[in-house]
């Protein structure tokens, strides 16, 4: 690839959309990023200082510029994808998800229940018909970003260092905002009887009032002395089995299991010893077995919990725990440069960076907090 041909060819492209002075192009972002790379390092030897007298810098800038957010928002760690789906939304608007479906029939014992259990048909007899309702949840994208710039003077002073390490920084911000975000979803409002968002029920993710026909709390969330070790860890496995969906069903009768061990960095070294297949972790002893009942769960550190002794369950994101939507399917952030011709009293070259989602859980049922308060 000539870099020098393909960016004058960009650059055209950004000079024709001056005749409408637009304030912001969307950034150039390569197509080969191995070879766009070793390009540029031939034109950082002898083009900048030409190119500060052109409108092509923010054009030589921007293709490696782009490489280096997306490169340093990738190198980030996203321990919730493990946890969590993803979708794609293409409208800003506020609007309903459906997060499931649940079937109200007569069951077995002739009485109307919402159990998900179907009645007995004797020979002759009528099938009662199912009336079908649905959970949903709300969800609204949100925009975040910043922007930043490259003086000339930074480039007429060679400070590629400082060039490469603005946009990596960038990148590397927007994705600590991204997992930040989905910490709120699990964390706001925390409290000793709620936490996390409010949900379209107007309860809080988290509760531990306990479920009952007529209110429908939530009952996901233990408050006590209970620090991360086998014993506890056993027992909320049992009350995570006997969790409710609104219909009233429990995960145990649904087949909904906790595959999910959630923690903060304090607890990831505890939490992946009670896992592990080779160790069954009893008080101060640790016996070597390989029939260890926990091994079947996974530890998930989340990065940004604020809690260093609080820990969750979850199931697996097919069941439905939360979601991530990002705009237009768009995982990585957006580059854009500003239009030279937009504001010709500066010798700088401007970039933005946006990135577009929103974070929602979509079931309660499928996760449990643990709040500890051993002191």
């Amino acid at each position: 690839m000539d870099a020098r041909r393909h960016i004058r060819r960009v650059g055209d492209d950004f000079v024709s959309g001056c005749t409408r002075v637009a304030p912001w192009l969307e950034s150039y972002r390569p197509a080969d990023p191995a070879e766009f790379e070793r390009t540029m390092q031939l034109v950082e030897r002898g083009s900048f200082r030409e190119a500060m007298h052109s409108d092509d810098l923010p054009i030589i800038l921007s293709g490696q510029t782009d490489l280096h957010v997306r490169d340093a928002f990738a190198a980030v760690a996203q321990p919730w994808r493990d946890l969590f789906s993803t979708t794609s939304f293409s409208r800003f608007a506020q609007q309903k998800i459906h997060s499931g479906l649940y079937v109200e029939v007569d069951d077995e014992k002739g009485a109307t229940s919402l159990s998900g259990r179907y009645p007995l048909v004797p020979e002759g007899g009528r099938y009662d018909e199912a009336r079908l309702g649905e959970y949903y949840v709300t969800a609204q994208l949100a925009k975040y970003g910043a922007t930043f710039r490259f003086t000339m003077e930074m480039l007429n002073d060679g400070l590629q260092a400082q060039i490469a390490r603005l946009p990596q920084l960038v990148g590397r911000g927007m994705a600590m905002t991204l997992n930040y975000d989905v910490v709120q979803m699990l964390e706001a409002n925390a409290s000793t009887s709620v936490s996390g968002v409010t949900m379209a029920d107007g309860y809080n993710l988290f509760e531990t009032a306990a479920w009952t026909a007529k209110d429908k709390h939530h009952g996901n969330m233990s408050s006590d002395a209970l620090p991360l070790n086998k014993t506890n860890l056993e027992a909320q496995v049992v009350l995570f089995g006997q969790q409710k969906d609104d219909a009233g069903v429990t995960n145990a009768e649904a087949g909904i299991k906790a595959t999910r061990l959630v923690v903060p960095q304090a607890l990831e070294i505890t939490a992946l010893k009670l896992v592990s297949n080779a160790a069954l972790i009893t008080g101060s002893d640790t016996i070597t077995t390989s029939e260890n009942v926990l091994a079947g769960m996974k530890v998930v550190c989340l990065p940004g919990l604020s809690s260093s002794v609080d820990w969750f369950l979850a199931a697996d994101a097919s069941m439905g725990t939360a979601e991530v939507a990002f705009w237009n399917g768009m995982q990585s952030p957006e580059l854009f440069v500003q239009n030279p011709m937009a504001d010709l009293t500066v010798d700088d070259a401007i970039y933005k960076v946006r990135h577009v989602w929103d974070v929602y859980p979509l079931a309660y049922w499928t996760m449990r907090k643990v709040d500890d308060t051993t002191t």
